[in-house]
């Protein structure tokens, strides 16, 4: 992928909103994530859509339906979904990583062994431990809303202070932020990028929706572009 976010823990494929997008665990092209041996997520695979706007998951539960500008283009794995924009309209790398919960905590090795920002089972405990996780600097929790459900959006950054890096980050600050086991997927972030994370209680299942960019300069360009695309997800449940 290109310089934007997600990293890969061990064993299994992590994503990595580092410095701002996300990646599937594979060497990036630029001071983004990746990773020696990277490789797709066994289960990821293109999503079928209904029409050129109309995406919906098949392995990635709980099953999720979407409309997007033509172009925007989706595929799943077991505990991850990625919506990925069209280069033309957008930074390259810029894209919206969704996973499903509960979040975990685990020492990555690749990340100087510091755990995950994140973790939890109800929209509650995540955020609290992700806006009080001195790594990172973030807002105050706001409602936000996708489809027809409530849940908790911050917006975050690695702290001026933290000094940490992953094997992933090209030498610059990173944090990972979100891990569905032990062992990955995860997401993470780092350098100068700039994420928002909505969380929602599905059901009995808490999702987290990464929104983010490598470069905070042009992050408020996708949250415009992002946002009412998240804002109609619907949820199976």
């Amino acid at each position: 992928m290109t310089p934007s976010r997600r990293a890969a823990a061990t064993v299994a494929a992590v994503f990595i909103v580092a410095i701002g997008a996300i990646y599937l665990f594979r060497p990036s092209s630029g001071p983004g994530v990746g990773g020696p041996n990277a490789s797709h997520s066994p289960a990821a695979s293109p999503s079928p859509s209904a029409s050129p706007s109309s995406i919906s998951s098949v392995t990635f539960k709980p099953t999720l339906s979407l409309v997007a500008p033509a172009g925007w283009t989706g595929s799943d794995g077991d505990r991850t979904f990625i919506l990925e924009a069209p280069t033309a309209s957008s930074e390259a790398g810029n894209s919206v990583g969704i996973m499903s919960g509960p979040f975990v905590r685990f020492n990555d090795p690749d990340c100087e062994s510091n755990a995950p920002a994140a973790v939890g089972t109800s929209v509650a405990e995540v955020v609290a431990t992700l806006a009080g996780d001195p790594r990172l600097d973030a807002t105050s929790p706001q409602p936000a809303t996708v489809g027809d459900l409530t849940g908790q959006m911050l917006d975050i950054q690695v702290a001026s202070t933290w000094t940490g890096t992953c094997a992933w980050s090209g030498g610059k600050p990173a944090v990972l932020i979100v891990s569905a086991t032990d062992t990955g997927p995860a997401f993470g972030t780092g350098g100068t990028g700039r994420d928002r994370y909505i969380f929602l209680d599905v059901g009995e299942s808490i999702v987290a929706i990464n929104i983010g960019t490598p470069d905070a300069s042009t992050f408020e360009a996708f949250v415009a572009q992002a946002m009412p695309i998240v804002e109609r997800i619907q949820f199976a449940r």
